[in-house]
C-alpha cells in the first residue's frame, strides 16, 4: 500500500516507534522555527511519545522530510471530516471497521512483509527476511552515533526516559570506533 511509504520513511528518518509515527496529528505534527543565525526556518517533527509519556517531543527534520509531511498533511486534510477522522490523525483509516482510527501497526507490518515476499528479499543467511519495525529505531540510533551526536541528544530524539535505554540502542561499529 503506497499510503504506508511515508510511515516507513518517517520511522527510518527519525528513529521513532511505529506507534508514535502512526499517532501523529495533522494539525500539530510539524513546526517551523525561524533560526536568526542562519536566517531561515528550521523544520521540526512534533509528536507524543506514548510509551514514555512525553506529551510533545519536537525534533529537527530535514527539508525533504518536511516536504513529505506537508504532502501527507494536505492529503489528510482533503480526506478528513469530523466523522471519518475526529482525532485528526495524519495517517488515518477513512472507511471500514477501523474508520476514524490511525493506521494499524499490524497492517503496516503485514504490508511490508508482503512486499518483502513479492520482491523475494532474504536475510544474510538466505532465509526469509522478517520485517521488524523496531529495527529501524536501532539502525537510526546507531547512525546518530556515527554522525557524532552525543548520547544525551540521541536520548532526547528517541524519547527515552533513561540514558541506560539509549545506551542499549547504540552499539558503536568497529569502523566508527577506528575513525574516532
Amino acid at each position: 500500500r503506497p499510503d504506508f511509504i511515508p510511515v516507513y520513511i518517517l520511522m527510518r528518518e527519525t528513529g521513532w516507534r511505529g506507534t508514535d509515527i502512526l499517532n501523529l496529528r495533522y494539525d500539530n505534527c510539524i513546526e517551523k522555527v525561524f533560526n536568526k543565525s542562519e536566517n531561515k526556518y528550521n523544520n521540526y517533527l512534533c509528536g507524543e511519545i506514548t510509551k514514555t509519556g512525553i506529551v510533545q517531543l519536537k525534533i529537527p527534520i530535514r527539508e525533504k522530510v518536511a516536504e513529505l509531511i506537508e504532502k501527507s498533511i494536505m492529503k489528510a486534510k482533503e480526506k478528513s471530516t469530523e466523522r471519518n477522522n475526529p482525532a485528526k490523525y495524519l495517517f488515518n483509516t477513512y472507511s471500514g471497521l477501523r474508520k476514524g482510527e490511525a493506521y494499524s501497526k499490524i497492517g503496516f507490518v503485514g504490508t511490508m512483509q508482503r512486499l518483502i515476499e513479492q520482491k523475494e528479499i532474504n536475510n544474510e543467511d538466505g532465509g526469509k527476511f522478517h520485517f521488524r519495525p523496531h529495527s529501524l529505531r536501532h539502525t537510526r540510533a546507531k547512525e546518530y552515533v556515527e554522525q557524532g551526536l552525543g548520547v544525551s541528544v540521541i536520548k532526547q530524539i528517541l524519547g527515552h526516559r533513561s540514558l541506560q535505554m539509549t545506551l542499549h540502542y547504540i552499539e558503536i561499529t568497529e569502523n566508527t570506533l577506528y575513525e574516532k
